[in-house]
């Protein structure tokens, strides 16, 4: 189980930047200036089965808010229940060093997934076989190609990944930089993980792909919630907002 109960998060500005400096001279002064807000009283709840879509602008609070659901961000007011193992996808660069091989590089990101080296030896041929690099094992990654880089990288995040987890985030990593045969690749990849969670939020400006996965959407509009319900209600009204 997922719920959110009136979720805000702000963070406190000089000059537009953030300064713990700041923050604590903020603390004791009377005259407080006005702090950013990311998120402003959010509240939902989701249950065991359920995929629910986030969508909005660039800036209205859709990463702050999977962060906060995945540990990474603690909220400033309100309460956070996370019932179950989170894993939180978002992006597919961390942790690669490009003057190692991709052989190397496999080791070290599964290192950070959380696999021990049994674990990531057993995976290994996997990832080799589904970004389709056979060749280039032993190649430093400073010498791929940035469509090689990302089939890489792709490969690598999904297979070191925890399985099955009670609560997957997935924060715009859909397959973009890939040509169109292994981004299907990839996509059916993800959704064979989408398919092994309990419960999956998915943020994206890929529309489509919202409404092809998720029964429930949350729109929103800096920081709040502008509407929530039918994922095709909730496109439908926000592309006529945007248009």
């Amino acid at each position: 189980m997922i719920k959110l109960d009136s979720i805000s998060k702000f963070y406190y500005l000089e000059n537009g930047k953030s300064s713990v400096f700041y923050f604590i001279k903020n603390l004791f002064s009377k005259d407080k200036k006005e702090n950013y807000i990311a998120l402003k009283n959010i509240s939902f709840e989701l249950k065991d089965g359920e995929v629910f879509g986030l969508i909005g602008k660039n800036g209205s609070g859709k990463s702050t808010l999977l962060k906060i659901i995945a540990g990474i961000l603690k909220p400033n007011e309100g309460q956070v229940n996370v019932e179950g193992s989170v894993v939180y996808l978002s992006g597919f660069y961390h942790g690669m060093n490009k003057n190692l091989s991709m052989k190397d590089n496999i080791y070290i990101i599964g290192t950070l997934n959380g696999l021990n080296k049994k674990e990531i030896s057993n995976r290994m041929h996997s990832i080799i076989d589904f970004s389709e690099l056979s060749d280039f094992v032993d190649v430093p990654l400073y010498k791929f190609s940035t469509g090689m880089m990302a089939r890489f990288s792709f490969a690598t995040t999904l297979f070191t990944l925890p399985q099955s987890p009670d609560v997957l985030l997935i924060d715009e990593a859909l397959g973009g930089g890939l040509d169109n045969s292994f981004k299907e690749k990839t996509i059916k990849k993800i959704k064979e993980y989408i398919d092994s969670a309990k419960i999956v939020i998915i943020a994206s400006h890929n529309y489509k792909y919202i409404l092809n996965n998720c029964s429930k959407t949350l729109w929103m509009d800096n920081g709040q919630v502008k509407n929530i319900g039918n994922t095709k209600e909730i496109i439908d009204e926000y592309q006529k907002f945007i248009q």
